[in-house]
């Protein structure tokens, strides 16, 4: 993983929580931290790549509200060797996504809330071809697609503490559109 991707989500987590604290207590807070497993399938068989990385989430709740907004980052990345057709594939890919929605605390349950995300995934990969009639080369490409997400956070009883659970689509477009990529997100949250 990208240490420059960890600073950058250190840092606004960090901005996101000081909103909170600086908002006079005026909302309940949630941050959760946790890791995101995803999975590239492209048509062609045997291509399978298993991103894996971090995510932060936050969102804050108004007291005597149920409804409030939620923020996600996650990054991922994976590197794989693959044969096709008489040719060695080296691919390396990287992801990283912004997501914001709607969360909502159940008030016969408070200790559930849910939420859906939308969002823009930052796509950068690079394919090395070697093999073949055409000989070594190299395709590099980046990209930024849309993301759709359903996720629920479960407080654990008498503690601040809850999961946070997410399970995201990303949209390729382009010349990945032949990409199904979709990602989960297990995290521990705090709420404050």
């Amino acid at each position: 993983m990208n240490i420059s991707k960890i600073s950058t989500l250190i840092t606004l987590t960090s901005a996101l929580a000081s909103f909170s604290v600086n908002a006079g207590n005026s909302y309940s807070g949630f941050l959760s931290a946790g890791i995101v497993d995803a999975k590239a399938t492209y048509e062609l068989e045997g291509i399978d790549q298993a991103p894996s990385g971090f995510g932060i989430n936050y969102a804050f709740i108004q007291p005597g509200n149920n409804l409030g907004v939620i923020f996600g980052i996650q990054t991922s990345s994976d590197d794989g060797v693959y044969y096709y057709e008489g040719r060695t594939l080296d691919a390396s890919l990287d992801m990283s996504d912004f997501s914001v929605g709607p969360i909502y605390r159940f008030e016969n349950a408070n200790w559930l809330k849910l939420y859906p995300t939308v969002g823009v995934t930052y796509f950068d990969g690079e394919i090395w071809v070697s093999g073949g009639s055409e000989g070594q080369y190299s395709i590099r490409d980046d990209d930024l697609w849309f993301n759709y997400g359903l996720g629920l956070q479960v407080s654990l009883p008498y503690t601040p503490i809850f999961l946070d659970f997410n399970y995201k689509v990303i949209v390729p477009s382009g010349n990945y559109s032949e990409f199904d990529i979709d990602s989960f997100y297990l995290g521990v949250g705090y709420s404050f």
